[in-house]
């Protein structure tokens, strides 16, 4: 890697060594033949991760903030969510004891038509009977009137 930097005569400025990347700032450290410029090295490494920590540190709140209000949000629609399947459920509840009720009314009307029905076939039979009984005493009564009276005389009008 032969760069401007790593190339250059002389002792580079602070603002350059910063702007160095890593590999750059090892690779001039190497090919210096000054020996002052390894412990300053040294130090512009602890004060460049120094650096970078410290960034770190500050996105790593950012991270932090963000992953507080993320949970916090799920949370709420968790609580929201959780509300709306108990309003549904008591919902539910309610339209399922409803048609209980309703399927309760339908077995009771059921039972009332059934014994109608039954009640309707009893006075069929008991109209059928009494209806019987009526043809039987007509019959007897017929039969009574005509052994008992004369033979009736043909009509002339007829």
């Amino acid at each position: 890697m032969n760069t401007e930097f790593v190339n250059k005569q002389g002792t580079p400025t602070a603002s350059e060594y910063l702007s160095a990347s890593v590999e750059e700032i090892v690779e001039r450290a190497n090919k210096s033949s000054v020996e002052s410029e390894i412990p300053f090295v040294t130090v512009l490494f602890a004060a460049k991760s120094h650096q970078d920590q410290k960034r770190t540190s500050s996105k790593m709140f950012y991270v932090a903030v963000i992953t507080t209000m993320i949970a916090a949000m799920s949370l709420g629609q968790s609580y929201i969510s959780s509300r709306q399947d108990a309003e549904k459920i008591k919902e539910i509840n309610s339209i399922r004891n409803e048609l209980n009720g309703q399927e309760r009314s339908i077995f009771e009307l059921k039972e009332r038509l059934i014994a109608m029905e039954l009640v309707v076939d009893a006075l069929k039979v008991d109209r059928e009977e009494h209806l019987k009984t009526i043809e039987y005493l007509i019959e007897t009564m017929s039969r009574h009137d005509h052994k008992g009276s004369e033979p009736s005389k043909p009509n002339k009008s007829n």
